[in-house]
Formats: C-alpha cells, sequence, structure tokens
C-alpha cells in the first residue's frame, strides 16, 4: 500500500543513512588442476581471466572443430573474514564466465549459468563464526550447447572478470537475491516536460519474523526531495516485495548528450526488530519513442540515434577490463560525438552504463542470442531468458537503456540449428510483461519477414564496401531489409570495415578480398565516407551503429595485419590510437573543433602525384604544402574534403592545415610524407597541331 511517509520513517529516511557494508573481495588464489589446488594457488587479483592473452593469439579451431583458446574449468578461492555477530552475509558476483559453482566450507550454494550477469548467494548459514571460511568458485567456459552465446565473432574468456562484492546487512534487508538486481525495481510510467510517474518495486528479505517500512525518496541533483512514498510490509518471513509510485510536477528531464540529468532514487527500510538498510540508484526521467517514417525521438524531439557497437575487450586482458577502461570506452564514445551505443553482443557492466547515464549515451542492450539456437531450442532458449531476465532486473533503472535487443544475426545456420522463431517470440513476449516502458529489438543480417517482425525495433547488419560490392552506400541495403518488415522502424545495428595501421594506400580505389591479409587504413575511410553520406539520406532509420569502436579478439579470424584480431574497430585494440575514420564520425557529431590531415601513417610514397584529404567541420581551412598555400578543399562527403593534383618533391614533405574556431582559437594538423627517390615525370604531352 502507497501512502505519505509517517513522522517516524520521515525522521529515518531524513537521518544519516544505514547503508549495508560493501567489501571487495579483489585478492584470489587460482588453479587450473582442482579446488584442492586453488587454495594454495597462485594469487591473481580481480577482475580475471585465463585467456588474457591466448584468446587474441588467432589460434583459430582445431582439426576437432575446438577453440584455440583454453575453454576448460578453473578454480578461485578466497579466505573471508570474520563475519559481524548480527549480520546476514552475501556474496555478489559482477560476472563469472561462463558457468560458475560456488561453495562456502563445503557447502554448495548454487549454480549461475551465463556469461556476463550478475548473480548472488547467501553465505549465513554456513560460516564459522570463529575458523576459517573458505569461499571456493568453480568458473568454466567450456562450450555446452544449453548456455547462450553458442557461437558468435568474438571469444568467451573465462574467469571472474567482473568485481566481488561481500555484503553485510540486518536480518531483514533489501534483498540481493533477486535476478542479482540490487533489489530496487524502477519502471517510468510517464516523463514529459509537465509530469513524471515511476513505479518502484522493493524486494525485501526476512530473516526474522519482523513487519517492516519502507521509504522512498526521489531526490534531485543537490540532494532536495523532489517526491516521496512510503510502503508497509506485514511481519512474516522469507521474500516478499512492496510497490508504490512516485510523482512529481515539471520533472528535469534526462535529455541525452544536452542534459544527462539524473536524480537519486533512496529506498529505506526500517523494520521491527531493528533492522535499518537502505539502497540507492541513479535514475533519469526520459521518454523515447520511435516512429517507421521519422525517426526517434528524445522527450518528443527528433533525436536520430547516431552511436557504435562495444565490446568489452582490451589487449592483454581480454574481459578482464578494469573500471578505469570501462570508464575509458565510455569517454572515447563521448569524444566521437556519439549519442548512442550498441552494447554488443552480451549484458555490459554496471560501471559502463552508470558512466552512459553521466555522460547522455543511450545504450542498446542485448541479450547473447547469437546465430543459432542450435539443437537443443528449448534448453538453450530458456537459458536465454533467464539471461534476459538478469539483464532487465539489473540494468532498468538506468536511463541510458533504451531496448532490449533479444538476438544478433540469428538464424539457422548449416548443419545444424533449429528454427529460431519460438524462442525469440518468447523472448520478446518476456521482456514486454516485465519491462513494458521500453522497445524490445532485433539485429539481423536477412530479410526474413517472420523473424523480422517479432521485435518492436529492428535493424540490419550490413557491410557494403567490405562484404560484398559498392563503396558503403546502404540506400538500396536499407531498402531491401525495411522491405521485410515494413511496419518496424528501421536502423542499421552494424556496418564498417577492417584497416590495419601497418596496411597503408591513400591511392586504394578497389575494396580488399575481407579474409585476405592486405587491409589498407584508406579502405576503411572511403566505405565509412560513403556510408556517412548515404544515412545522411535517410531520416527514417531510427538508429546507425558502426562497427565497432575498437579492435576486439576473434579467435579464429585469419586476416589483416594480425591474425586473431577484427580490425574494424575506429581506434586500435589498446586504445591508442584513432584511426582515420575516427575523425570523420569526430567531425560530423561532435561539437568539438575537428581538422584532421588523412594517411598521416602513409607517409613513404614512391610517386610524386598525389592528393590531400582532411576531415573537419571548421569553415576557411588553409593547407600548406612544404610552406606554399594548396586551392580551397573540394567536399566529396560529409565533413570530408579533397585537394587534387598536388605534386611532391623528392624526399621529405610537410603538408600542414590550419584553421580558426568561431571563437578565434587556431586549430592546427600536420603529417610528413617522404617521397623515395627522383620524382617520376609525367609522360609528355603531344603537341597540338
Amino acid at each position: 500500500m502507497t501512502r505519505p511517509l509517517p513522522k517516524s520513517l520521515a525522521a529515518f529516511a531524513l537521518a544519516p543513512l544505514f547503508a549495508y557494508s560493501a567489501t571487495r573481495v579483489d585478492v584470489w588464489r587460482y588453479s587450473e588442476v582442482s579446488a584442492e589446488a586453488a587454495v594454495a594457488g597462485e594469487t591473481v587479483a580481480i577482475p580475471h581471466t585465463w585467456n588474457a592473452t591466448d584468446i587474441q593469439a588467432g589460434r583459430g579451431r582445431d582439426d576437432m572443430g575446438r577453440d584455440g583458446y583454453r575453454r576448460a574449468p578453473s578454480w578461485y578461492a578466497t579466505q573471508l573474514p570474520t563475519p559481524t555477530p548480527g549480520k546476514r552475509v552475501f556474496v555478489r558476483f559482477g560476472a563469472v564466465s561462463s558457468v560458475a559453482e560456488v561453495s562456502l566450507n563445503g557447502h554448495k550454494l548454487g549454480t549461475h549459468r551465463g556469461p556476463a550477469t550478475a548473480f548472488a548467494f547467501e553465505l549465513t548459514p554456513h560460516l564459522s563464526p570463529g575458523g576459517a571460511n573458505t569461499l571456493l568458485v568453480k568458473a568454466d567456459n567450456t562450450w555446452r550447447s544449453d548456455v547462450a552465446p553458442l557461437s558468435g565473432d568474438f571469444g568467451i574468456p573465462g574467469g571472474i572478470y567482473r568485481a566481488v562484492e561481500l555484503l553485510e546487512k540486518p536480518p531483514v534487508c533489501i534483498s540481493p537475491l533477486v535476478l542479482g538486481s540490487r533489489g530496487v525495481s524502477v519502471t517510468t510510467l510517464r516523463a514529459d516536460k509537465t509530469r513524471a510517474e515511476l513505479k518502484v518495486v522493493a524486494h525485501l528479505d526476512r530473516a526474522a519474523n519482523a513487519a517492516a517500512e519502507v521509504a522512498f525518496r526521489l531526490l534531485d541533483a543537490k540532494g532536495a526531495p523532489v517526491a516521496t512514498a512510503a510502503a508497509s510490509a506485514p511481519a512474516g518471513v522469507g521474500a516478499t516485495s512492496v510497490e508504490v509510485k512516485l510523482s512529481l510536477d515539471s520533472p528535469h528531464l534526462w535529455n541525452g548528450l544536452k542534459d544527462p540529468y539524473l536524480y537519486t532514487l533512496e529506498t529505506s527500510l526500517a523494520a521491527t526488530d531493528g533492522s535499518k538498510d537502505t539502497q540507492k540508484l541513479k535514475v533519469g526521467l526520459r521518454t523515447l519513442t520511435f516512429d517507421k517514417d521519422k525517426g526517434a525521438f528524445l522527450n518528443g524531439e527528433a533525436y536520430p540515434l547516431r552511436g557504435v557497437n562495444r565490446h568489452q575487450d582490451r589487449e592483454g586482458r581480454a574481459w578482464a577490463v578494469t573500471e578505469e577502461q570501462e570508464r575509458e570506452d565510455a569517454a572515447l564514445i563521448r569524444e566521437i560525438g556519439a549519442n548512442a551505443v550498441r552494447a554488443a553482443h552480451y549484458p555490459h557492466s554496471e560501471v559502463f552504463l552508470d558512466e552512459c547515464d553521466r555522460l547522455g549515451l543511450l545504450v542498446w542492450a542485448e541479450a547473447p542470442l547469437i546465430d543459432t539456437v542450435g539443437q537443443n531450442p528449448a534448453e538453450l532458449g530458456a537459458n536465454a531468458e533467464l539471461q534476459l531476465r538478469e539483464m532487465m532486473a539489473q540494468q532498468r533503472h538506468h536511463a541510458c537503456v533504451f531496448c532490449w535487443s533479444l538476438f544478433n544475426e540469428i538464424g539457422q545456420r548449416e548443419g545444424g540449428g533449429k528454427n529460431p522463431l519460438s524462442v525469440v517470440r518468447r523472448l520478446n513476449d518476456v521482456a514486454h510483461a516485465v519491462d513494458p516502458s521500453r522497445p524490445t529489438a532485433g539485429a539481423t543480417n536477412r530479410a526474413w519477414k517472420e523473424l523480422n517482425s517479432i521485435a518492436d525495433l529492428m535493424a540490419y547488419n550490413g557491410y557494403p564496401g567490405w562484404y560484398g560490392g559498392g563503396k558503403g552506400g546502404h540506400d538500396a541495403v536499407f531498402k531491401s531489409f525495411r522491405a521485410s518488415a515494413p511496419d518496424r522502424p528501421w536502423g542499421i545495428s552494424e556496418y564498417g570495415a577492417g584497416a590495419s595501421l601497418s596496411h597503408q594506400d591513400d591511392s586504394v580505389m578497389k575494396g580488399p578480398k575481407p579474409a585476405g591479409k592486405w587491409h589498407p587504413e584508406a579502405w576503411q575511410s572511403r566505405v565509412h565516407e560513403h556510408a556517412l553520406a548515404s544515412i545522411e539520406r535517410m531520416p527514417q532509420a531510427w538508429g546507425t551503429f558502426v562497427w565497432n569502436m575498437a579492435d576486439f579478439a576473434s579467435p579464429w579470424r585469419t586476416e589483416g595485419e594480425r591474425d586473431g584480431i577484427n580490425a574494424k574497430g575506429l581506434v586500435t585494440y589498446d586504445r591508442r590510437t584513432r584511426k582515420d575514420a575516427f575523425f570523420l564520425y569526430k567531425a560530423n557529431w561532435s561539437d568539438a573543433p575537428v581538422l584532421h590531415l588523412l594517411a598521416r601513417r602513409d607517409s613513404a610514397r614512391k610517386s610524386a602525384d598525389t592528393v590531400v584529404r582532411y576531415y573537419s567541420n571548421l569553415a576557411d581551412v588553409r593547407v600548406t604544402l612544404n610552406g606554399a598555400a594548396l586551392p580551397a578543399g573540394v567536399a566529396y562527403a560529409p565533413s570530408a574534403y579533397i585537394i587534387g593534383n598536388v605534386r611532391l618533391r623528392p624526399g621529405k614533405n610537410t603538408v600542414e592545415a590550419a584553421a580558426r574556431t568561431k571563437d578565434g582559437k587556431s586549430v592546427t594538423d600536420a603529417v610528413e610524407w617522404v617521397l623515395e627517390g627522383p620524382a617520376k615525370q609525367p609522360a609528355p604531352r603531344p603537341s597540338a597541331r
């Protein structure tokens, strides 16, 4: 029952918070042999994976079809501190890949099946008050027919690769046991300039037979309450929940990059046995709608989503990325000027989503149903549904998350794979029932009417200019996919091209073989130039997402300059180098001044005749070659310019570009090209007669 805060609970809500105690469990012992060996094994720090380097080594698959990186069980053990008397103790794992079995002092606590969602167990009944407490985790990334994903163009590193928390809570508490969530569920019922309404559910867990009062306060950015409500739970033992509605007039809306305003939802519990507990979540109030002919609208205003795809993968770390690296990825996406990111192809971390909330980046959240449902669609579908439910429970309070994506390139693969339609329909029904406030989505690579008509939003993975002919334009491709489900809003979920930094030829005129070893960076730029031009002709495209923000490990690829890497990123695997195409998008999407000369890595030239290309969002760009002015650049793609008929001299040549911002600040860039040997002379022209 919802009602205003009673005086006793109002006083508690205004008092200092009695938050649960959370301790990070970062140091573990590790073994690839056995549980017993792990207790005295090598010391490792969380986040950890045993595939930090072999997954990017490009070993492909062996003759038995097994992946060329270690997919097997490993064991982790740690000694827990002495518990506080009278407290309940829980352990929460941010993610363990891909199946985890957890035990304490020899007592099995449970199993979690899925590589990228959080889960928790209670330790209290099996803790020794004065003795040693050994927490043991068996992590296993062995391929299984009943655990999604079954396949994909990426690896599944094994290990405890997100944070582990030890939680101390009172006997009656806000539950950490509901699908790995923080125990509070938020649904936006309405959010516009005049009014906002939220449905909030608090999940409680009672080890004592006590009644509880739960207070809910929505606090503005300054900490002042703007909406309050309270509910009571009768005395009892076990799990229960309470629900309220919070309303406020003239809300401050979360408005993407322009104004990512966040409120704090504070949930406070006080029980008759003396238990006190709190939980805080950041929430944003916004409305995002989609029209099949007009695209996306944020808070009633046109807001085409222009973004990138992202994998949680780093060179030398695989999935065991640090929280600092998670934030660095979000900062790179923000730097490029994107307003959205597709979190491919599995749930991404709490840290990354928190940063997207803060920066104003909308997030496509995706369940890991990829390529096929295999030979056991019932079992695989049940696991995919569990992972979808966990993802929604853990992420639904995030303002940045705008859809629940059900699948990527799902189909019936030759030699295996049943019809996936019943599985996808089931996931669609579940998502709508659990969270009716967000649309479902799907990413497809086939014009399959039955499949493409299930989710609310559709987008396609298409690579003109890379896989297939053309230079990168999407006009015909978009039209073809849209015809398969004309009543659905359509976008582009993946597009792009590979680029190896050591492969340089700015004069390239034809796309290379995608499976070949030659992946010139310049061709990636040409593909994205054509793609961006065609996207600007598609106002009906609700969202477009570059594949990919950064290079990532794909263990079975043997292409480009380095095996085991998908090099379609706009930045390199280590995030140290922004490729030329990065600046094309930054010039078009970002408000920051951009002036970037292309082909800086194509420094050794064999021909004197060349062109100068640059990307810029500035007016009156002046370019010189060896100090001599060149003609003005001619636009050939959005924010892309070319100067033709440029002739280099033997030896070193310096190209410099300069412009000024509207407020008079100077912006410059320069590249050096070295012409090898004497300049080639043009063939003599026949005399006119």
